[in-house]
């Protein structure tokens, strides 16, 4: 079973059948390994669904196509078949792609072993928002979707790792960032005033 997180109000979470939902993404195959498993996963995963329509809008603002050819049938198939040695190698991720890109891209991309992040961006845009101010009195909490004080709790732990340059800042900044921005549309929409109950009718003014 899947399990809400700790700042979604219990009463709210159990409303919503949200441990239920969080537990049905698995898996109909019986794979050969707990990587290919992984995999599946993350392929199938609501946040890259949510990443990618999210991403090609933004840069359709720029007149920019946003393609992903790596998620071709065969492709991902293929990848799925590979030995595990094929996409692991001496430390290294993506073995094979790295020797059939070796003529294309720049040797200092193919023997990089990191990958970039936008964590920082995350972080310093909660600052220009008002850093642990603009956690004080979301609406969501109002609501009774929310734990405010939970969420506090996190945006101090972010505030600790990111100033000691500590790579654990990167999740909480994710979902802080997604919580915040959640909370912006809610005031920017003026819905605060409603409130969302378990009637057939939905929402309903307070």
């Amino acid at each position: 079973r899947g399990s809400a997180p700790a700042w979604i109000e219990p009463a709210f979470a159990a409303r919503t059948a949200l441990a239920d939902r969080l537990s049905r993404h698995t898996s109909p195959i019986a794979f050969a390994s707990h990587e290919q498993r992984d995999i599946w996963h993350e392929g199938t995963s609501g946040m890259l669904v949510y990443s990618l329509e999210t991403t090609a809008r933004s840069v359709a603002r720029f007149g920019i196509e946003h393609a992903h050819p790596f998620h071709d049938r065969r492709i991902v198939e293929f990848g799925l078949a590979l030995p595990p040695d094929q996409r692991w190698r001496d430390g290294c991720a993506k073995a094979l792609l790295r020797r059939a890109m070796a003529a294309h891209i720049p040797a200092a991309v193919a023997a990089r072993r990191t990958n970039p992040a936008a964590d920082h961006v995350f972080a310093q845009a909660i600052d220009a928002e008002g850093g642990a101010r603009a956690f004080d009195d979301l609406p969501t909490s109002r609501l009774g979707w929310t734990r405010g004080a939970e969420i506090q709790t996190m945006h101090m732990r972010l505030r600790t790792l990111y100033q000691n340059g500590s790579p654990g800042y990167g999740s909480l900044a994710w979902t802080l960032w997604g919580i915040l921005a959640i909370n912006l549309w809610l005031d920017a929409a003026s819905v605060v005033q409603y409130r969302v109950t378990a009637t057939p009718e939905g929402a309903q003014r307070v």
